[in-house]
Parts: C-alpha cells; structure tokens; sequence
C-alpha cells in the first residue's frame, strides 16, 4: 500500500477484493494544517486506490473519488464491475 503515499496514521479500508483485483480506501488526516494524529481522523480525506494482483504483489492501477466504475475502466477495462458499480462519490 506504499504506492498511496499514506501518512503513518492513514486509515484503510478493503471494499471489495476478490483475489485478483482490489479496491480500497484510503483516509488522510485532512484537518487544521499541522494535524496529524488521532483528533484529526473526523476530517479524513478519503480517496479510493484500484490494484490488480501480481507476481511481486498488488499493482496501483487509478485512484478515483468519483462513483462507479468510469475512472478504473478508463484504465483498466477488465476491472470487474461486480466490485465497483456500486460505490459512491466520495465528499
């Protein structure tokens, strides 16, 4: 999960995995400038991260904050839908 670039204190989330391809949520601490601990996890900016599996582990395709599919597919045209059509726009 290094490829998201997280801060050490990022909050994962696996929202829908299915041995060959991943989609996941990663939250940042998005408060007050300068925060960067546990008071800042009500103000997390949250992105979700698309992987495939490889030989040498999970390999970034996109990131996308927009519903649905559209992002990965764009990239990605094999990406299962079963795993993304149903996710929403992130705020």
């Amino acid at each position: 999960m290094l490829s998201t670039g997280p801060a050490a204190d990022a909050v994962y989330a696996v929202l829908g995995c299915d041995g060959r391809w991943l989609v996941l949520s990663v939250g940042w601490p998005g408060g007050p400038a300068g925060c960067d601990g546990p008071p800042c996890r009500p103000d997390l900016v949250s992105t979700r991260w698309f992987f495939r599996a490889s030989p040498h582990g999970w390999e970034t395709i996109t990131a996308a904050p927009t519903a649905g599919c559209a992002q990965v597919h764009k990239v990605e045209p094999q990406f299962p839908a079963q795993l993304c059509a149903d996710l929403p726009a992130l705020g």
